[in-house]
C-alpha cells in the first residue's frame, strides 16, 4: 500500500531472499496487489523496490497462507523530514559541524565551496526523501 496515498501501489517489486539469494520475486498489479504461490515455506528478507524510492526490507517467515494477507506500508516514511529553519542534531547533539548537501552536477563556484568543506556533494538526488545535511565531525548525513 502506498504509505502516501493509501491505496494500492502498482509495479513495487518484491524480492523474496534467503542469504542474499533470490528465491522468489514478483511485482505489484495495477491495484498495488500480487499473487506468489510457488515459494516454500520458509524465512525470508524481503526487498521491496520501485523506481525514484530506497527499498525497504522486512524479515518474514512464509507459512501457508502468510501471503494471502499480506500488507506492506511502501514508502517508509522520511528520516530527513526538518522543521522550518531547524537543523537536525548530530551524534551527542552536535549542530556546529554540520555543511549542507548539495546535489546535482557542481558549478565552479560549487566546487570551490566543497574544496573549503562549506558543502558536501552527494551526486544526484534519488528521492524526494534525500538527506540535506552531512555532518563533517562524524562523517554522517542527517
Amino acid at each position: 500500500m502506498n504509505s502516501h496515498t493509501q491505496q494500492g501501489f502498482a509495479g513495487v517489486i518484491l524480492l523474496f531472499r534467503q542469504d542474499s539469494t533470490i528465491v522468489s520475486g514478483v511485482h505489484t498489479d495495477s491495484s498495488g496487489r500480487f499473487h506468489l504461490s510457488d515459494i516454500p515455506v520458509g524465512r525470508y528478507q524481503l526487498e521491496v523496490q520501485h523506481v525514484g524510492y530506497r527499498s525497504k526490507w522486512l524479515d518474514l517467515t512464509v507459512a501457508p497462507s502468510t501471503l494471502d494477507d499480506l500488507s506492506i506500508l511502501f514508502p517508509e516514511p522520511c528520516p530527513y523530514q526538518y522543521s522550518s529553519g531547524q537543523r537536525p542534531i548530530c551524534v551527542g547533539g552536535y549542530t556546529d559541524q554540520l555543511i549542507p548537501i548539495k546535489y546535482g552536477p557542481p558549478s565552479k563556484q560549487l566546487l570551490a565551496k566543497a574544496r573549503q568543506k562549506k558543502v558536501y556533494l552527494a551526486g544526484c538526488e534519488v528521492t524526494g526523501c534525500d538527506p540535506r545535511y552531512y555532518c563533517s565531525q562524524h562523517k554522517k548525513q542527517l
